[in-house]
């Protein structure tokens, strides 16, 4: 999510919660895909029903090019207990952008397409912690319970970083109790396109629709398919995940961040807004970039 193009990730922590959205970050021209079945990221949300009972929705954004044969793996998870499930897909869609005489690039749920297309994929079921065999959780006292999507395939043409990837979100049932918790909302899709050497600022417009909750903003570890970290090609890391502008030494990553400079110089991000602003240089690179943020 290549014609010069952003595909970044959130990661969401709350009270009593986890969430990890993963999009990829190009800034440079088309690159060749080494395999299908791509996954870019994720969005994971839940919304409390009743008591012990949650709506989870898997929203995961897919590379077109390739078709989505091999589905993702799913899990609920907590210490010892571990749960497989194959929650249905209930949606695609083509949310590429396009121009206004222009046509939607992927069709026939993946099958074709351009390496430029991103497909939304839903997948969504509702699981009570209160029936078999999630009850077991509830029964062994066990907290964080961690819904999961792993993707060994993940971000291909990743220059910055290693490739797979792993998306979860982590509801706390000892804390939010019968009361439940709520995930945050994205206010826009979480995907931008950007051009390499041009000024960019990205913002996801997350807030808490239904908690009410303020929230503050740091950059995170993306994960990869087995919920580590990923591995980074230094000089490159979470702080920095791409080469930015940095006068007079090209290749520079940790100068400075000026984003009001024309340019912006190095990689600005606000904690308190989620504001990220960058002038990308080097435009063969590609890589995650993950987002935390903490009510």
């Amino acid at each position: 999510m290549q014609r010069n193009s952003f595909f970044c990730c959130l990661g969401l922590k709350m009270k009593h919660l986890k969430v990890i959205l993963l999009l990829f970050l190009l800034s440079g021209a088309a690159q060749t895909v080494s395999a299908c079945d791509v996954i870019n990221g994720s969005d994971i949300k839940f919304i409390h029903i009743s008591r012990y009972k949650y709506h989870v929705k898997f929203i995961l954004y897919h590379q077109c090019v390739c078709k989505l044969g091999i589905m993702p793996k799913f899990t609920i998870s907590c210490d010892q207990y571990s749960f497989s499930f194959a929650p249905p897909r209930t949606s695609i869609r083509d949310i590429t952008p396009v121009c206004s005489n222009g046509q939607p690039p992927c069709s026939n749920g993946g099958y074709s397409g351009t390496r430029y297309g991103i497909e939304e994929h839903i997948f969504e079921d509702t699981i009570d912690f209160e029936s078999s065999p999630y009850n077991a959780i509830l029964n062994g006292n066990c907290c964080e319970v961690k819904f999961r999507v792993a993707q060994p395939w993940g971000l291909v043409g990743t220059t910055t970083a290693t490739t797979t990837y792993g998306g979860e979100a982590m509801l706390n049932l000892c804390t939010s109790g019968t009361k439940g918790n709520n995930t945050p909302t994205l206010s826009t899709i979480p995907m931008s396109f950007m051009c390499c050497n041009q000024p960019f600022t990205f913002n996801n417009g997350v807030f808490d629709a239904k908690d009410s909750d303020s929230l503050t903003f740091e950059l995170d570890e993306p994960l990869s398919s087995s919920f580590g970290p990923v591995t980074w090609n230094a000089p490159l890391n979470k702080d920095i995940p791409l080469t930015p502008y940095c006068p007079p030494n090209p290749g520079t990553v940790n100068c400075r961040a000026l984003p009001n400079a024309k340019p912006p110089r190095g990689f600005y991000f606000d904690k308190e807004t989620g504001d990220m602003v960058l002038t990308p240089t080097k435009c063969d690179e590609s890589g995650p970039v993950a987002i935390r943020v903490t009510e």
